[in-house]
């Protein structure tokens, strides 16, 4: 019965994410604003839900390991695994990589942090919660400030309220879809004896991850990839720096140390890496830069299971 659940969790995520697509880039160009400043708000926060009821709920019911896996370990997902493999089959050639650029740069800024935290304090303290909030809204208010004209522009702005509805229903229908795949896949998973810290790393944080996953695939498939990064790129942002924070403020994390240093660690170098590709001068992602992205999180994956 777990299995038929998770089948149609998966399904109905998938027409969804692309519903919810559709509706973005329809309100980007009504509104004139770039798709990358979409794709980094409004389509990062809608995302995320899924991850932020996971870890929300873990840290209330005091597994801050889950919490602290599961929104960690979506940034290692959504970086290494989900772009790698829309660049390899994706192949998209990027317009504008400035604000791109800018908001990988938050996002190293929120790894360093929590990495600092981890190693010095060995947790993360509601002081260090309420910093990665502050980052995370300057990083909101920023991009807002510094919205630019989307090169297509749409003329007819009367529908613009009813696309704006489907895009928030379609976001409540991902999340609740996310939820219910996650906790048939935990089911599974503690069934078949898989420590908690494993369960919020990789199975929650790739369940939970979907939503990134398909509307990455479906953004580049509709000649729309400014939107695919900039919501990968802003959904790690709202993971580390709302998520994370938001959950140290409530209850601090208390963590394995060399596990939580390892994830935030592996986040920080796959970014590193992604920033590299960005700043090429022809601005090309090339197939092998996929591949490598995802040969290396498998293998960052099998470090995890076997020092867990």
């Amino acid at each position: 019965m777990e299995y038929l659940i998770f089948i149609a969790g998966l399904l109905i995520i998938v027409k969804m994410s692309d519903i919810f697509l559709d509706k973005a880039i329809y309100i980007s160009r009504a509104l004139k604003i770039s798709e990358i400043i979409v794709g980094a708000t409004i389509v990062s926060f809608c995302t995320v839900l899924p991850e932020t009821v996971i870890s929300l709920s873990a840290v209330l019911k005091n597994d801050t390991a889950m919490g602290f896996g599961n929104a960690v370990g979506s940034v290692v997902c959504n970086t290494a695994l989900i772009l790698g493999l829309g660049i390899m089959f994706g192949k998209p050639v990027l317009k504008n990589t400035s604000e791109l650029i800018k908001n990988v740069l938050y996002l190293l800024v929120l790894c360093f942090t929590v990495f600092i935290s981890l190693v010095k304090y060995h947790s993360l303290s509601r002081v260090t919660g309420f910093v990665l909030l502050g980052i995370t809204l300057i990083f909101v208010i920023d991009n807002v400030k510094n919205k630019k004209s989307a090169s297509v522009v749409v003329t007819d702005k009367s529908k613009i309220l009813l696309n704006t509805i489907m895009l928030f229903i379609s976001a409540v229908f991902i999340a609740l879809s996310s939820r219910i795949l996650v906790s048939s896949g935990q089911k599974i998973a503690e069934n078949l004896g898989v420590p908690n810290m494993i369960i919020g790393l990789v199975l929650t944080a790739v369940g939970s991850s979907l939503p990134e996953f398909v509307t990455c695939i479906t953004a580049i498939k509709k000649n729309a990839p400014e939107i695919s990064f900039g919501n990968i790129i802003g959904a790690n942002i709202l993971n580390v720096g709302m998520i994370v924070g938001l959950c140290a403020v409530i209850k601090p994390f208390v963590v394995d140390i060399i596990t939580s240093s390892f994830c935030t660690l592996a986040a920080i170098c796959f970014t590193f890496y992604l920033l590299l590709c960005f700043i090429r001068k022809n601005k090309t992602l090339y197939p092998a830069d996929g591949l490598f992205m995802v040969l290396a999180y498998f293998f960052f994956i099998g470090l995890s299971i076997i020092y867990s």
